[in-house]
């Protein structure tokens, strides 16, 4: 596996799993890469378990970024994961606590639910968030002239049970873990 695995996944409608079980991956998180081996892992699907609602948003304002509980993981697992917003707002993604995802130079692009109008499989939006202190936080933005009463986001996707390998190996597959900016 390389890193043409990673653009099969991301250009999948479906988003299949990065690796499978026995499978290793190398992870860019902390300013390094770290190699981890998986050792299972399981479907993450659509629906209300995994949806979260950030509360209420007055207009023209832009929150906090906020952690989404529901996504925080122990040491030893990670979760490639895809999200929707679903009400009227644009989020703005930040890996650990201050590094910007989609992010150029002095650009740092959102998502919105008009997203789906040029990715309607939401490929743009996948992520992965590996162990425990790394968490991903999402910044809403309200651009209308009326105050939100909830601001939800879905979130679905692979949840990895991982085991770090103290060499390189090999065969990886190479992913993002946070911005690089």
């Amino acid at each position: 596996m390389t890193l043409s695995r990673f653009m099969e996944v991301y250009l999948a409608d479906d988003m299949p799993p990065i690796a499978g079980v026995g499978e290793n991956i190398t992870i860019w998180t902390q300013n390094r890469w770290d190699h981890y081996q998986v050792d299972w892992l399981e479907q993450l699907p659509r629906g209300e378990a995994l949806m979260r609602n950030f509360g209420t948003l007055a207009a023209n304002t832009t929150g906090a970024a906020t952690v989404a509980t529901e996504l925080q993981l122990d040491e030893g697992y990670m979760v490639q994961i895809r999200f929707e917003p679903v009400d009227d707002f644009e989020v703005l993604v930040w890996q650990l606590a201050s590094q910007g995802r989609y992010t150029i130079r002095n650009i740092h692009c959102n998502v919105s639910r008009f997203s789906a109008q040029y990715d309607p499989h939401w490929k743009q939006t996948l992520l992965f968030i590996l162990g425990k202190e790394r968490d991903a936080r999402f910044q809403l933005r309200n651009v209308t002239d009326y105050a939100l009463a909830q601001t939800r986001m879905k979130f679905w996707g692979w949840r990895f049970n991982i085991t770090k390998l103290d060499a390189k190996p090999s065969v990886s597959v190479w992913i993002p873990g946070e911005g690089r900016g």
